[in-house]
């Protein structure tokens, strides 16, 4: 199991290879250890690249993860997610504060995981969630209100209450 949380957890003084090796050293050692390198570390490496490659940053290894835009920062944060092939990924506002272009790229790269992991989405956005889910449970106010597949939600009354405002009557 790995996760993103919904405010970025990254060394913003690190390079994009840095961040993925320390995500990939994590999981293979549960903790990390002090720099010191060992013949192991290159294999390390090439794993940190490989990763970068999955998620589009292959070309931004070098590059010191503060300067990245909020939407690569996200980018790097599923990669590092996927440092240990989960089974199960859960990602908590993953589209927060992205401009549209981020979005669809960050919904691109999601929809782009291996079927086999299980992905737990929050997300306010229902574009990006309507998009990479299966199936939906809305909540409001801490409370199930409504479960569904993503053609269900967008046709449910409630959801457009709730979301749009009494009365609304959604485009068909």
């Amino acid at each position: 199991m790995s996760r993103t949380y919904q405010k970025s957890r990254l060394f913003l003084g690190l390079s994009v290879e840095d961040n993925l090796y320390l995500a990939v050293l994590g999981v293979r050692s549960g903790h990390l250890r002090p720099v010191v390198l060992s013949r192991r570390d290159g294999g390390i490496r090439e794993e940190a690249r490989d990763l970068a490659t999955a998620v589009g940053m292959s070309s931004k290894l070098d590059r010191i993860v503060g300067a990245l835009s909020h939407g690569e920062q996200r980018q790097l944060e599923v990669g590092m997610a996927r440092a240990g092939n989960p089974k199960l990924m859960m990602l908590d506002e993953p589209a927060s504060g992205l401009s549209r272009g981020e979005r669809v790229a960050l919904t691109d790269l999601l929809l782009d995981l291996d079927p086999a992991v299980t992905l737990i989405l929050i997300e306010h956005d229902m574009d990006v969630a309507l998009r990479v889910a299966g199936q939906v449970t809305m909540m409001h106010d801490g409370r199930k209100v409504v479960e569904g597949t993503p053609d269900e939600i967008r046709a449910n009354q409630m959801v457009h209450d709730l979301y749009l405002g009494k009365g609304h009557q959604p485009d068909v």
